[in-house]
């Protein structure tokens, strides 16, 4: 019998030796981009073939991954104050590591982020008449992805 594939339910996200609480990882992607370099002769036609045509690999695109998560009474400030710091100095970038765990919290898979920071928070929507819960999320960008 052919294994299950894993929930995506279980998952932790660890940042400077503290493993934090979010409900949601999005943006978890590697892209990169290419060109298209076209050569050949008078016309643009080559004696070889009709068309020779290259893809040569560009610059990676900027990863954006957002984290969400609950805000209760006594909730973490540790990634606002990270933000003003980063403002004041580029030095402050982190590794972050997001690893998926299957039901019995064996690890799956991890996601290195290298060098990331964080770009934007949004605080949620404030509603008199609302009654759902307050999300926080945080806007990551890294200077790369590594997939273990």
């Amino acid at each position: 019998m052919a294994p299950s594939p894993n929930s995506k339910l279980h998952f932790q996200v660890e940042w400077q030796g503290s493993i934090l609480g979010f409900s949601e990882v999005t943006g978890l992607a590697v892209q990169a981009s290419a060109s298209e370099y076209r050569a050949g002769g008078p016309n643009g036609v080559s004696k070889i073939n009709k068309w020779l045509r290259f893809l040569i690999p560009g610059f990676g695109k900027p990863k954006h991954i957002t984290l969400k998560r609950g805000i209760f009474l006594g909730s973490p400030a540790a990634f606002h104050k990270w933000r003003q710091a980063v403002d004041q100095s580029a030095r402050h970038k982190a590794d972050i590591r997001i690893s998926m765990r299957n039901e019995n919290q064996e690890l799956v898979k991890v996601w290195r982020l290298k060098r990331a920071r964080p770009v934007k928070i949004v605080a949620p929507d404030l509603k008199a008449d609302g009654n759902e819960v307050a999300i926080e999320s945080i806007e990551l960008t890294c200077e790369g992805v590594k997939i273990e």
